[in-house]
């Protein structure tokens, strides 16, 4: 298991919007953030850490010069998305 320095965490979700460099934002911690193998995970808190407001899992696939990405992005008690990661 890697564990991976998340520097900073903006969403925007219609006219809400969360970071975890407060400002204007609703202020949101990091979580837990770690790659196993090929899943990344990254979850944003709370800014108490008292629960989890955001998951990130992406997915890594392929060979040397083609790679893909993808996973789900969930903003809890919002909405779930499909992402891909594309420039790798």
């Amino acid at each position: 298991m890697k564990v991976i320095a998340v520097d900073m965490i903006g969403m925007k979700f219609g006219a809400k919007t969360w970071s975890t460099r407060g400002g204007s934002a609703t202020p949101i911690g990091k979580g837990q953030a770690f790659a196993i193998a090929d899943p990344i995970y990254i979850d944003a808190t709370d800014n108490r850490s008292d629960a989890i407001v955001a998951e990130l899992c992406v997915f890594k696939v392929g060979e040397i010069e083609d790679r893909v990405m993808g996973g789900t992005f969930c903003v809890v008690g919002e909405r779930a998305w499909a992402v891909t990661c594309s420039d790798l």
